[in-house]
């Protein structure tokens, strides 16, 4: 990715987040872990057997040639999954400048959840903009879908964020290692409409360690 490469080497984002208040801020709200602002880009991912469809199609995913809204990767834990979703997250952060929300489902519901207890109107306040978020940023980002607990609440909630995006064309990038027999009907419908690809290659942290230390 060419273009990301070569921001990267202008200025890295380490250095905007400092300079650029702005920036700063879209990055904090996005709950993207700063710390992997050079570690899961891109064009740090190391495709190999197994996983260079799933790189094709998230380097398409974020070009003008999108085929859809919806992306899904799907594999085995440790396959890669999380660097790709993540790396799809700083692109629109930095390159095309839109708000990212990224989370674990099952974080991203009990953040909501600890707002739905409504006292207040500040409360329903509070929720109702929690809610909007996930329905309403550039990019969702939604990681480890399957790891949530499969209230009727969480459903309802989930169907509801799904559905909006759905509806509205905008971008939701979702992992998991769920067959789709395993995901809940409708949410595997609304999934399967979209791009859906599988990394079938083997322990990528292991790969990635084991060619570190053949450099080092």
């Amino acid at each position: 990715m060419e273009v990301e490469k070569e921001i990267a080497e202008k200025k890295t984002i380490g250095d905007k987040m400092e300079t650029d208040s702005k920036f700063a801020g879209m990055v904090k709200f996005s709950g993207i872990p700063p710390r992997t602002h050079m570690t899961k880009r891109l064009f740090t991912f190391l495709p190999m057997k197994g996983s260079e469809k799933a790189y094709a199609a998230a380097l398409k995913f974020v070009s003008d040639k999108r085929e859809h809204p919806f992306f899904t990767l799907v594999g085995d834990t440790g396959r890669g999954k999380t660097h790709l979703a993540i790396g799809i997250g700083w692109h629109y952060l930095e390159v095309k400048n839109r708000l990212v929300k990224y989370g674990q489902v099952a974080n991203l519901l009990d953040d909501l959840r600890s707002g739905y207890n409504i006292d207040s109107a500040e409360d329903a306040h509070n929720f109702d903009t929690k809610l909007n978020q996930l329905k309403k940023c550039g990019l969702l980002i939604l990681d480890d879908l399957g790891t949530e607990q499969g209230t009727p609440w969480a459903r309802e909630k989930l169907d509801e964020v799904v559905d909006y995006r759905y509806i509205n064309e905008l971008p939701l990038v979702v992992t998991s290692n769920l067959k789709p027999a395993e995901i809940a009907p409708r949410l595997a419908r609304r999934l399967s409409e979209g791009v859906r690809v599988a990394l079938k290659c083997g322990d990528y942290s292991c790969i990635i360690a084991d060619r570190r230390k053949e450099k080092g």
